[in-house]
Formats: structure tokens, sequence, C-alpha cells
């Protein structure tokens, strides 16, 4: 499981509760919704599949469906499901089986785009994002 996600860099924070805030409206100031979080459909990360690789033995694949679940395998198997967004520009999950974390440096990546990545591990994984099959 150590190696689930290992693209998350050496900050994980946890989701935050990100719901819509207003202004008093009995106040002399206008009711506003501040919204935190960018439609999925919006971030470039709907229906994309980001993969991770250390040599031939660690292969990590994370699927983010336009819905919001994801779906993580280590090596082809299943180890995680859950629910993804994007709150103050990093991809954050909320899994299974892990806790709530936040993955800086993913979020504005396109589709074809290669870059390292330091796991929770220390380990540094080649990493690339690809669209949906």
């Amino acid at each position: 499981m150590a190696l689930l996600l290992a693209f998350l860099a050496t900050i994980c924070d946890p989701i935050g509760n990100h719901s819509a805030s207003h202004v008093d409206p009995t106040t002399s100031e206008n009711s506003e919704i501040v919204v935190r979080a960018p439609r999925l459909s919006d971030t470039g990360l709907a229906d994309t599949t980001v993969i991770m690789a250390k040599g031939l033995d660690r292969k990590i694949r994370i699927e983010l469906d336009g819905d919001g679940r994801f779906y993580s395998y280590f090596n082809g198997i299943k180890s995680d499901w859950g629910r993804w967004q994007v709150v103050d520009n990093q991809l954050c999950f909320k899994g299974t089986f892990r806790e709530s974390f936040c993955a800086p440096g993913v979020y504005g990546k396109k589709v074809g785009d290669h870059w390292l990545a330091v796991g929770l591990d220390g380990i540094t994984y080649k990493t690339r994002l690809v669209a949906r099959h």
C-alpha cells in the first residue's frame, strides 16, 4: 500500500472541507459563493490515467474518471478506489483504504506530459499522464 499513490510528493495535506460559504445576508454586504475547486471537466484530469514506474517491478496506474471516482492498481492488481478532486491546485484523493491526501504538482499537467515525482517512500518515479481508452 505504501506505493499505492507514490506520486504524492513529500507534502500531503488532508482534503479539507471546501464547501461553499457566504456572507451574512443580514448585513449590508451581498451574499456570495466562494468556489475553491474547479469543475472536474475543467481540470484537464477527468478521464485520464496517471502512470508511474520505477524499473520493471513497480508500476502504479491511477484511473481518474470524469465523475470524480478513481481506481488505482499496483502491478496490475486493484489496490484502492474512491473519490478525487482538485483543491487549491492539488490533486486530492479520498480512498477506501487510505486516509485523504493531496498531491501537489499534478494539476495543470496535460495528456502526454512526463515528469519525475518523488513518492512518500522517497523513491523517484517516472510519471506520465495518458488519455483513458
